[in-house]
């Protein structure tokens, strides 16, 4: 019986003994993925801005840009907070352009974004306020967020861009950005896009006399000038000097960031700064020799020829038909008191047109030869119904001009000024 009993309690013994427990390796915490974070609450630090705003202001900046650039830097945009506003900057080391939007924020914003990148990011992002993070803990990047969507997009320190100078220094001119517009908008497309004729790549801005802007282009086959009233006188650091000549880009930047209103015009050493709103504009001036485009005005033609604006530029269309590539369009000047519209093909035929007209001329015959799409453009960039031909001979330049404004205004003083240089018929 002792024996049983104490196998028994030995048995007991050994089942009453807890086991130990087995060791379990502890887990590291999971590093947070991006799906984790975008599906987290919005981070309350950062800029907030209006989400349409930021989007208006970027895609302006990315126009200025230069993607093919040697320098990376600069298809980028600066992107940077300061009191209560959010400056969106670009520039190619020629034109630079500031776009400044009402912001909010609790953090240091200060940072380089690709432009094109975050440009296509925000025409996919929904309206509302997003907010922008700048985290510096690990990788540089850009949060940005608008409700449930949310993107980082790696930014490079703003240390690197090139200084933009704003013209801080710079004696400021109000004008009316209506007549400003205009002007560019008159002599835009006769600018000369050879690049080795630079003194041409662009619009010749001078100020005559303090009463008058006037602004002038020419590819060297064409010539625009355009002349409005002006109130204020603008100069330029050197007193001799009158005028400046105004890059073509920066010419299609104006022309796009220019609204209804006042803007304000300054002129630096080597730069001019135009500026209206939200937005600044800088650019380096083409420091060249404007050629004396007085001289190619004729002052006294031989041959005033009025005409309907709409009915010639349908007939330049139709004469471009059978315009070969070497011929031009020829305009004769008949006695029954109309304008003769001739083109011809050699290996295709030839068309005639009669125009009334009322002209004044010391002989009739005339007939001059000269690009159609030329004399066309120089049509379409008035807006009359009548228009003013000045013909003096078959080598001679060709003048257009409103007919109503030739009425009031000596060919010196006119608004609008076209010159077409004949061709060789």
């Amino acid at each position: 019986m002792d024996s049983t009993a104490h196998r028994h309690d030995t048995n007991t013994e050994i089942i009453d003994t807890p086991l130990p427990a087995p060791k379990r390796k502890a887990r590291k915490p999971k590093a947070p993925t991006a799906s984790s974070r975008s599906s987290s609450a919005p981070d309350p630090r950062g800029t907030t801005v209006d989400m349409m705003a930021l989007r208006s202001a970027v895609c302006r900046a990315v126009n200025v840009i230069d993607t093919k650039s040697t320098m990376p830097m600069l298809a980028r945009l600066l992107v940077r907070y300061s009191a209560g506003k959010l400056a969106i900057e670009a520039t190619d080391m020629e034109m630079s352009l500031t776009v400044t939007v009402p912001a909010t924020s609790t953090d240091a914003l200060d940072a380089t974004v690709e432009g094109k990148m975050l440009r296509d990011m925000l025409k996919v992002f929904p309206a509302g306020d997003a907010t922008l993070y700048h985290a510096t803990d690990t990788k540089f990047s850009l949060d940005l967020g608008v409700g449930a969507c949310k993107a980082r997009l790696f930014t490079v320190p703003s240390r690197d861009y090139p200084k933009i100078d704003r013209g801080d220094t710079a004696e400021w001119h109000t004008i009316d950005a209506k007549l400003l517009r205009e002007l560019l908008d008159d002599t835009a497309d006769t600018v000369c896009k050879d690049q080795t004729r630079f003194h041409l790549n662009g619009v010749y801005l001078e100020s005559v006399d303090g009463e008058t802007l006037r602004a002038v282009s020419t590819d060297g086959h064409r010539l625009v000038r355009s002349t409005r009233p002006y109130a204020t006188a603008f100069q330029t650091r050197n007193p001799s000097v009158t005028g400046v000549i105004i890059p073509s880009k920066a010419v299609r930047e104006l022309r796009r960031l220019l609204d209804d209103g006042t803007c304000e015009i300054a002129m630096g050493k080597c730069r001019v700064y135009v500026r209206q709103g939200d937005w600044l504009l800088g650019t380096k001036i083409i420091d060249a020799q404007f050629p004396p485009y007085e001289q190619v005005i004729p002052q006294a033609p031989t041959a005033l020829v009025t005409v309907d604006r709409e009915t010639l530029i349908e007939a330049c269309k139709r004469a471009k038909v059978m315009c070969s590539e070497t011929r031009g369009m020829k305009l004769c000047l008949s006695e029954g008191a109309s304008l003769v519209v001739e083109s011809d093909d050699p290996d295709a035929g030839d068309l005639r047109e009669t125009i009334p007209a009322m002209f004044w001329s010391k002989y009739n015959g005339t007939v001059v030869g000269v690009n159609h799409e030329y004399l066309r453009q120089a049509l379409a960039a008035l807006t009359c119904e009548r228009v003013q031909l000045g013909i003096s001979g078959e080598l001679d330049p060709i003048m257009v001009r409103d007919a109503d404004d030739a009425g009031m205004n000596a060919i010196p003083d006119a608004r609008y000024v076209g010159v077409v240089m004949p061709m060789r018929i």
